[in-house]
């Protein structure tokens, strides 16, 4: 074959393979990019923790709450607070609870001890699960559906370093006066800035999904949930005598020179007693869930034995629980962390910039057909709709009532039916006039995030300023930042020069104008 019919062809597989199941994958990428920050969306959608503040004497905090509530247990479980999670969490198994992870639990403030009880919400759980198996469909054919999308994914990203020739040379060009050639430009340059993390990011969660795509192994896994129990005060007995567990922290973290994690009692107060410390970071990729390094003392405080990182079975399970942990960043730190959300919003951009690209080629050819008319309207629902249905999210946490009946479904509810809403008005809207009008109220949505953020907690923004709640100042900033943003791109899309207050009137005036011939 010719280079030239190669290429073709190479071109041929890019445009359909990533066009056929685009849109499932910019929602894939935009709401994976989202949940590299996933504990901190949840602890922002729920306002009653954030009084919470980390203290060195957390540990204690929560010995004395368990010693008072929890004396008769078999087992006692203790994750403190970190850089990502502020507040104190205790849970407990009692006599003849077999469940593994079953019991009461209960969250604390990890400065006074003091029991928090916060909000129902679904919290960024909900964008995690959309992110891989969808929502309101069986769960094994959304993963099904994102498995086949994920593997297009590769496939385009193949393909498009082929057909790029020039890939690199056209990283440093950036034409923005040319529409059409200035999407392309986007398109290549989001692609190739953060190329190896799209390739990584690809080809593990294609790793994570692939027994889906094996339709005649395709059987459902059980599922465990854990139980949560309401907390009962129990009489501890005369002769009961508490963990020295300060001590035993203070020790592990000198031994692994970084801060401890988690905490396991077992047959507390016992003369038998055994506690079980783990670190926040591991020292292996390939090691999976539960082969992490352990130090386990005695009831006295006294180590007893020295748990070194176990290795994977062999080298396929080495290798896949390393694509794991690299897909879903549980080894990263801030800096990290930040790369790889940048990175993926970069992904985002990407696939976004591919499916406008595809609409504006075919302009001239296809305008006025229905296909392309309604390529043009999900594009924009898609896209703008599906990033206005994530803030009307955000805000349903904060806004609905606190005792509201069912209320993560309903936050759940208003995310689709607002997305909905966005669909119904690209229908009408769906060219210039309509990305002007959804940018804009994201924008404004995202805007007053930190409005919405200060009026419905009980901490104030200075007060979090002052105790280093960066979680929820990263959130609200990260907010403020994106809807500037898509302000200016809004402002930008209606090629109107906005110098002085007054010409915002002239961008007033025609956004509302019937849809425009020309997009």
């Amino acid at each position: 074959m010719k280079a030239a019919g190669f290429r073709a062809s190479m071109l041929w597989l890019h445009t359909w393979s990533s066009l056929i199941l685009g849109w499932l994958l910019f929602a894939v990428f935009l709401t994976g990019t989202l949940v590299f920050f996933r504990e901190e969306i949840t602890y922002w959608m729920e306002p009653e923790l954030h009084q919470s503040v980390p203290a060195d004497n957390s540990a204690e905090i929560a010995v004395q709450y368990l010693t008072e509530h929890a004396p008769l247990a078999q087992e006692w479980r203790i994750e403190l607070p970190d850089d990502r999670h502020r507040t104190l969490d205790v849970r407990w198994r009692n006599p003849g609870d077999e469940s593994r992870r079953g019991g009461p639990v209960q969250t604390l403030d990890a400065s006074t001890g003091e029991a928090l009880s916060a909000r129902e919400t679904a919290g960024a759980n909900f964008l995690y699960r959309f992110h891989f198996e969808l929502y309101g469909i069986p769960r094994e054919v959304g993963r099904t559906l994102v498995g086949i999308a994920t593997m297009l994914m590769l496939i385009g990203l193949i393909t498009g370093i082929i057909i790029h020739k020039n890939i690199f040379k056209d990283f440093f060009s950036f034409r923005t006066q040319k529409s059409q050639r200035g999407f392309l430009d986007a398109h290549a340059f989001t692609a190739v800035f953060a190329l190896p993390f799209h390739l990584m990011i690809t080809f593990s969660g294609l790793v994570l999904l692939a027994g889906t795509l094996v339709f005649w192994n395709n059987e459902p896994r059980e599922r465990h949930g854990a139980g949560a129990g309401r907390p009962v005060a129990q009489v501890a007995p005369t002769n009961f005598q508490p963990p020295p567990l300060q001590a035993i922290i203070s020790h592990a973290e000198q031994h692994w020179g970084q801060p401890v994690a988690s905490v396991e009692v077992s047959k507390p107060g016992s003369v038998g007693s055994e506690i079980t410390v783990s670190p926040t970071e591991g020292d292996r990729f390939s090691n999976g869930r539960g082969g992490g390094k352990q130090l386990i003392y005695d009831g006295q405080g006294n180590l007893v034995e020295d748990v070194a990182t176990r290795s994977a079975p062999n080298a396929i399970a080495a290798v896949a629980n390393s694509l794991v942990i690299l897909h879903q960043a549980k080894f990263s730190g801030p800096i990290l962390r930040w790369s790889l959300f940048i990175s993926g919003a970069l992904g985002t951009a990407m696939v976004a910039t591919g499916l406008i690209f595809w609409v504006r080629k075919r302009k001239k050819q296809q305008q006025g057909q229905f296909g392309y008319e309604l390529v043009n309207a999900v594009n924009l629902a898609s896209i703008a709709g599906l990033m206005i249905a994530t803030a009307a999210y955000f805000w349903a946490s904060r806004l609905l009532p606190v005792g509201l009946e069912a209320r993560p479904e309903k936050e759940i509810g208003i995310f689709f039916g607002v997305w909905l809403l966005c669909l119904l008005h690209a229908g009408v809207w769906r060219h210039r006039s309509g990305w002007i009008q959804q940018l804009g109220l994201l924008s404004v949505l995202l805007i007053l995030i930190p409005l919405v953020d200060t009026l419905t907690s009980p901490t104030s923004l200075l007060a979090a300023i002052s105790n280093g709640d960066w979680q929820r100042i990263g959130f609200d900033g990260v907010s403020l930042f994106a809807g500037l943003a898509f302000a200016a791109t809004a402002v930008f899309i209606s090629q109107v020069k906005v110098k002085r207050v007054g010409d915002f009137a002239q961008l007033a005036k025609g956004l509302f104008a019937k849809n425009e011939a020309k997009a």
